[in-house]
């Protein structure tokens, strides 16, 4: 099935604390939200993509090969939870857009909400630090919400994987625009985010809220 971009366009210094990712004049207040619990044993990726394109976008992989484990399509930069980030979480800078193989750690977003026992992640990108002031600056983002229990990087891995990301096949994402102040949520885009469209309800993606703040 071919991938589905759906294009959501609706009408004083801070000091920043120490390790995260930097003042966030510029940002994304990202949440997500599952229908079982968050398990810090699986990897729950927020996939973004500032390349431009308006017809390619992060998807998730689903067989093999695997590449990286968890992504295909086009991913500029990612966030993400596992217990194996400090405090959780982590931003990430994909350097070969080609491969998706090699990634930079950038720190960790600002304001990221421990979701212990929880069924929602909550966190905030900090977009002055994914796209620096001085270079390129895109008008908006493709972006995908991608969970799944292991990130298989041996090409001839059979075992199970299972995976959920937007939409009811899991092959959507959503571009937003990001110059303008707004709240975008699973109700604004047309794409059904049902329940049980994973077996694991840890893994299960039933609502998703991304707010753009500029300022």
């Amino acid at each position: 099935m071919l991938p589905t971009a759906l294009v959501v366009l609706l009408a004083g210094c801070a000091k920043t604390p120490p390790g995260v990712t930097g003042p966030g004049f510029h940002r994304l207040i990202v949440e997500m939200t599952v229908r079982g619990h968050i398990n810090p044993d699986y990897f729950y990726y927020f996939a973004i993509d500032g390349s431009g394109s308006p017809t390619t976008g992060p998807l998730p992989v689903v067989a093999p090969p695997w590449g990286n484990g968890w992504s295909a399509g086009s991913v500029t930069h990612y966030v993400l939870y596992n217990i194996s980030q400090p405090g959780g979480y982590g931003v990430y800078r994909i350097d070969d857009p080609k491969t998706l193989l090699a990634s930079t750690y950038l720190g960790r977003p600002l304001d990221a909400q421990d979701p212990t026992g929880g069924s929602t992640l909550r966190f905030t990108v900090d977009l002055d630090v994914l796209f620096p002031p001085g270079g390129p600056q895109p008008d908006r983002l493709n972006l995908n919400f991608i969970n799944t229990d292991i990130v298989p990087r041996d090409p001839n891995y059979r075992g199970r994987k299972l995976v959920d990301a937007l939409g009811v096949s899991g092959n959507d994402y959503i571009t937003i625009p990001i110059r303008t102040n707004r709240v975008f949520t699973s109700a604004d885009t047309g794409i059904p985010e049902p329940a049980g469209d994973v077996a694991d309800p840890d893994l299960d993606i039933v609502s998703w809220s991304i707010e753009v703040r500029n300022g």
